[in-house]
């Protein structure tokens, strides 16, 4: 049968792929009559499923390069984002915690601690014995004993005798009056003592520290906030282990055991908190610290760190030091609390469902949310101020506790601060809330009326005077009015979207 007829009877017919007919050069074993023809070559064989393998394998590849780079691609567009939105909210956390740190002592306390030699009225006559004494002190002043001595006495003693101004313990002159600002460092801005956090901030960029000044501490807040975002889900996972029913993706108030849910969550973060507390002392100076290169100690997060623990005893002091400790475990103590508790309060107190009652329930976490300032302002102030304390290295007793040296915090070390702080450290928390209360005060310093002869030179500043007890209250509570408006700013975007918001972000500011 011809090849036409074959092919109108098998239509489908394919020829045969594996044989190929190749035209070779004639040579000794060819059979062909005329020296030269055509050779059958069969081709070798191939495994249709092992190719299949081979691309299956390849697609694989090329997927898994592709999962590869749209993950480090998220990572970093995450991370930008992350930066950006740390950078938007650094302006408010520079003021705040610069108005935190900044002292604001009433005239009295503050004549006390810096010129103890003098009082709050007119200096009285002293004694040539007193002088000795207290070299610090003004010569005697008496016309009358003295005028005899003016003919004998030396015109070149008269520097030898002039009264001696007292320094600190960077050289700088010590004022005789907390309202005289000739002898201010050029590296300390002037005392904000009204128009809260924004004041502040309008002062940060008026003065020497500039715009920049408003960013100190960015890389360091995104490296606070990058490690607890890896830390604490990481800490969450180990610790779901010994409690698997207390880990579940339903909200608290809704959890089968909603105090053990509670109480998971609530030790995640206080774990975290510690273990990333020294990049947190570390933003503190950073920001308190002076941006003036000649007066900079800091150059970075990597620098701070290292001084830090070159100077303070290394890592045993930056975690276990009391001053650094124990405002740590209250402010990841009382924080959580409140932000993770206040479901459990709403819908098992005010028996208020986020469903059927979205605006009353967005009022509740309002009102929770703005009361727990209350508690957490204050160990935020008092923690704030002991990290910017220097920390002695801790010593060990005979039977292996842990002790701070006699003379902790007995200076800073050469770090300073763009706003003025105590010259005397505290020694904890309770100490520092209490000195806040009972030594500062909310009014600026300046000059009262003449006195009855007429001068004035005398004069106390007002602020020795007017202060009130509520003074030292309002001290403790410096960034509330900031406080209150990232809450009534998340309780208006809640009831735009419906959303429940996180407390995270400008709340935590």
């Amino acid at each position: 049968m011809d090849s036409g007829a074959s092919q109108v009877l098998r239509p489908y017919q394919r020829p045969r792929e594996d044989l190929s007919f190749i035209a070779t050069a004639p040579h000794a074993n060819a059979t062909s009559a005329s020296g030269g023809g055509s050779v059958y070559v069969p081709r070798t064989p191939t495994n249709r499923y092992l190719s299949a393998d081979a691309d299956a394998a390849l697609l694989t590849m090329q997927s898994n390069k592709t999962t590869v780079g749209a993950m480090v691609t998220g990572m970093l567009v995450s991370g930008a984002l992350q930066y950006t939105s740390t950078c938007m909210a650094m302006p408010f956390e520079v003021g705040k915690l610069l108005l935190q740190v900044q002292w604001v002592p009433r005239e009295d306390v503050w004549q006390r601690m810096h010129v103890p030699s003098t009082s709050l009225h007119k200096r009285r006559k002293r004694s040539q014995s007193e002088v000795e004494q207290d070299p610090w002190s003004e010569a005697p002043v008496d016309d009358e004993d003295d005028e005899p001595s003016k003919y004998f006495r030396d015109a070149t003693d008269d520097a030898a005798h002039e009264p001696r101004r007292r320094v600190d313990e960077g050289g700088y002159v010590v004022p005789e009056r907390r309202d005289d600002t000739s002898t201010r460092p050029e590296f300390m801005m002037p005392v904000v003592v009204k128009g809260g956090v924004m004041e502040m901030i309008r002062a940060v960029v008026r003065g020497k520290e500039g715009w920049m000044g408003l960013w100190k501490g960015a890389l360091t807040t995104f490296l606070l906030d990058l490690s607890t975002l890896v830390v604490q889900p990481i800490l969450t996972g180990i610790l779901s282990i010994f409690a698997p029913s207390a880990l579940n993706p339903m909200p608290i108030a809704f959890s089968p055991q909603p105090i053990k849910t509670l109480t998971l969550l609530m030790t995640t973060r206080l774990l975290t908190g510690f273990l990333v507390s020294p990049l947190d002392l570390v933003r503190t100076r950073l920001i308190a610290q002076s941006m003036l290169p000649q007066h900079r100690k800091y150059h970075g997060p990597i620098d701070a760190l290292r001084t830090i623990l070159r100077e303070e005893g290394g890592w045993r002091t930056a975690y276990l030091h009391p001053n650094l400790l124990i405002p740590t475990l209250l402010d990841y103590f009382f924080r959580p609390l409140f932000s993770l508790g206040a479901p459990l309060v709403i819908e098992n107190v005010l028996h208020l469902d986020p469903s059927a009652f979205p605006i009353s329930y967005a009022l509740a976490e309002f009102v929770v949310s703005t009361l727990s300032l209350g508690i957490t302002l204050p160990i935020e102030t008092a923690r704030r101020r002991l990290q910017l304390q220097y920390h002695e290295p801790l010593r060990t007793d005979h039977v292996g506790g842990l002790l701070s040296a006699p003379n902790a915090n007995t200076a800073r070390r050469g770090l300073r601060t763009c706003v003025e702080t105590r010259p005397v450290p505290y020694s904890g928390v309770a100490e520092t809330i209490y000195r806040i209360l009972t030594e500062e005060t909310t009014t600026a310093p300046g000059k009262v009326a003449a006195s009855d002869d007429g001068s004035d030179d005398e004069a106390p500043p007002l602020a020795a005077y007017t202060h009130s007890r509520l003074s030292g209250v309002r001290g403790l509570y410096r960034g509330l009015g900031m406080g209150f408006s990232a809450n009534l700013l998340v309780f208006v975007l809640t009831l735009l979207t419906g959303e429940r918001q996180t407390q995270s972000g400008w709340t935590e500011l």
